[in-house]
């Protein structure tokens, strides 16, 4: 715990403008640009230049089999994990720039299993 974090809920990017999104507002454009990623501690790409836009009012599916990358792009937009290459935007703004809270708070994440 004791670690600094990637990633940190609280860190604000001191100095830094972020984006701000009033909870529910996003127009829902989301786009992964050539997005690589590998968790922590491994040296296996997950991602391997992932290139998707999903636009407003559209309906996508996310089907495979385990390890096929599912959560893992769901972990990214939430920015659980940050992406090693690439970037991931929405509504054409890049997530890192977005202020992490209001961010999460603009979307909702159901999981299959509590």
């Amino acid at each position: 715990m004791d670690y600094p974090r990637e990633t940190d809920v609280l860190d604000k990017k001191k100095g830094e403008q972020l984006a701000r999104v009033e909870e529910g507002k996003f127009k829902g454009k989301i786009e992964f640009k050539n997005v690589w990623f590998r968790y922590p501690n491994t040296s296996d790409f997950v991602l391997r230049g992932l290139t998707l836009t999903i636009y407003p009012e559209e309906r996508v599916a996310l089907v495979g089999g385990s390890g096929g990358g599912k959560s893992t792009m769901l972990n990214l937009l939430l920015r659980f994990y940050e992406v090693d290459l690439g970037e991931i935007l929405i509504d054409d703004v890049n997530i890192q720039n977005y202020d992490l809270v209001l961010l999460r708070h603009g979307m909702s994440l159901v999981l299959p299993q509590p």
